[in-house]
């Protein structure tokens, strides 16, 4: 990461770092506490574990400098400046969040949609306990030189031979007793310059400095292998001797090999698994996947096969570089009837056997590999993979699929999960807005959100009463309505059920209504809201007066008759064009 970083408008961020977190939380612990930064160290978003921890702590942050010791904020901030996708930085945090235990904090740098951001994990370490080994002593000393898989050879002071273990020996391939007091030099066969080179190292190793140096051994078979020379100051026997060690270079290179290997399958997935939050669907993330695998591995070509649980077989829905038009052939290939009892995502290596005997009834090709994707509900997707040629089918590459395998479908688990989410956000959002009761969102009686209807009954609309007091804004500000509206609100806030009373809507953008209002207290990720509904009853206060009145006069006539009726008088009821009622 350069010094200069992409900008992150404020407007995409947000968005933006939370699909960054969505994908943090896949790859980090259950525990782990997460936050999105941008470089800057200015925090753009939590997790759910971060947000619970601080609710119970009464704490906040804003900032990633604001958890960092004083002493060690300088040179954190300057090693964040020179981060990049392949590496990341690390810092022990004590006594955070009144935790006994430390805190590993882990931070790396993400690019994504061209924004950069700081994904920032805190795990707490749990406590070690370790026990020391007993020292050897007399012939524990012994046994452990002579077991070394290192030749190890102990020199006097001139280079001559004094003792050495079974490794060497086999290398020197001469009897100990023809060796001992020998040169090393001579027993090796060195020539007069190597000779001479080999002196000058001893006297630097007098000096009293390690020396470190490659050389040429001959082997068992006679044939030279790398070696690297180690030679330091030992006391043996209480006399100042030359400890020489050789360690094979042949292993060392295999060993580095393998971990530059792995490291670069880790990035790969690494790489894969972030750009997958720009795809909407499944099928898309798969032929991402195959395009990635044809792009920098020696994967040559390949095919995805949906899965179709209805009639049990895999169906093809793509397919690219060689062999593609053979796949082409077989669009559909049917599964056996219980093979849907042995698929499993985390049972992957069971699962690959049981569909090979399927693909191997249309596609016996020996060059092929299978990747499988699961996802919690079960089997999604095939991906069938063709290499160069068998050969290439090595451990490394088939643990590289099966890894991207597994985190293809852990990753589609989350992605149905998260399209589910919101499906049902834009599905109650709709019923929230086109509701038409006024509804209101505050956090304690600051509000916060509200819908559509709130314009329709105050004459308001949502953005311009937002942060505004809910209280103040129903009560118009007066002091008796003030106090009277709390009461009710306090009282939600504290039997948990929902308060229902009549109030009247005054404002000078629209008539006076008659209302009704709701109090609800609402638990929403682990913070108390109150959800305010508020109904249009004047209609329904107006039908219940005319009501009254008709029952009124009604009641009237009634008693005007009895009274008539007690009376001798004589009264006809017309109407009001003189029709007799």
């Amino acid at each position: 990461m350069t010094t200069t970083t992409t900008h992150i408008s404020s407007g995409t961020s947000s968005k933006a770092a939370k699909q960054v977190l969505s994908l943090a939380e896949q790859f980090a612990p259950d525990q782990a506490l997460i936050m999105i930064c941008e470089p800057t160290g200015q925090v753009l978003t939590l997790n759910k574990n971060f947000r619970y921890i601080q609710q119970k702590t009464n704490t906040g942050i804003t900032n990633l400098a604001e958890i960092i010791p004083d002493e060690n904020k300088s040179a954190f901030f300057a090693a964040v400046k020179n981060l990049s996708g392949k590496n990341r930085m690390q810092l022990l945090l004590n006594n955070l969040y009144g935790s006994e235990l430390p805190f590993l904090l882990t931070c790396s740098c993400l690019k994504y949609n061209q924004s950069i951001f700081l994904c920032c994990i805190l795990t707490e370490e749990a406590p070690r306990e370790r026990q020391l080994p007993a020292a050897p002593v007399g012939a524990d000393y012994k046994a452990i030189f002579e077991n070394s898989l290192d030749c190890i050879c102990i020199l006097d002071v001139e280079g001559r031979v004094l003792d050495l273990n079974q490794a060497a020996q086999q290398i020197i391939n001469l009897p100990e007793n023809k060796i001992a007091g020998e040169e090393l030099g001579t027993v090796l066969e060195f020539s007069p310059f190597e000779k001479n080179l080999f002196r000058k190292r001893l006297r630097e190793v007098l000096q009293g400095e390690e020396v470190k140096f490659d050389w040429w051994l001959k082997d068992q078979k006679k044939e030279l292998m790398a070696a690297e020379i180690i030679l330091k100051l030992a006391e043996f026997s209480g006399k100042q001797v030359i400890l020489a060690q050789a360690v094979d270079l042949s292993n060392r290179i295999t060993a580095e090999h393998h971990i530059r290997s792995r490291n670069s399958q880790l990035e790969f997935v690494n790489h894969l698994l972030t750009h997958l939050a720009i795809f909407e669907t499944n099928e898309e993330i798969l032929k991402y996947t195959l395009e990635q695998l044809l792009d920098k591995t020696h994967v040559i070509g390949g095919g995805i096969y949906m899965y179709q649980e209805a009639s049990n077989q895999v169906n093809l829905l793509f397919a690219s570089g060689t062999n593609s038009e053979l796949l082409m052939q077989y669009p559909v290939v049917p599964l056996r009837p219980d093979i849907v009892e042995q698929i499993s995502r985390h049972k992957i290596l069971k699962t690959k056997e049981a569909l090979r005997y399927d693909f191997n009834q249309v596609l016996p090709l020996d060059n092929k590999v299978l990747m499988p994707v699961c996802s919690d509900q079960g089997l999604t997707s095939v991906l069938v993979l063709f290499l160069h040629n068998s050969r290439k089918k090595n451990a490394s590459l088939v643990s590289l699929i099966e890894s991207i395998g597994n985190g293809i479908g852990q990753y589609i688990t989350q992605h149905n999960l998260n399209l589910q989410l919101r499906f049902s956000e834009i599905k109650y959002k709709n019923l929230f807005d086109s509701a038409t009761d006024a509804i209101i969102l505050s956090d304690g009686s600051s509000i916060i959100d509200g819908n559509q209807a709130v314009k329709t009954l105050t004459g308001y609309a949502i953005d311009k009463i937002l942060n505004k007091d809910l209280l103040a804004f129903l009560s118009k500000g007066q002091p008796t309505e003030v106090n009277k509206i709390r009461h009710y609100f306090e009282k939600a806030l504290a039997i948990g059920k929902p308060v229902v009373f009549e109030w009247k809507i005054k404002s000078s953008r629209t008539t006076p209504k008659e209302a009704e209002i709701t109090f609800n207290r609402l638990l929403i990720e682990n913070n108390f809201y109150v959800q305010t509904i508020i109904r249009d009853i004047t209609q329904k206060k107006q039908a219940q007066l005319a009501q009254r009145k008709e029952e009124v006069l009604r009641e009237s006539i009634s008693q005007f008759r009895d009274f008539v009726s007690k009376v001798e008088m004589a009264y006809l009821s017309v109407d009001t064009e003189g029709n007799i009622k």
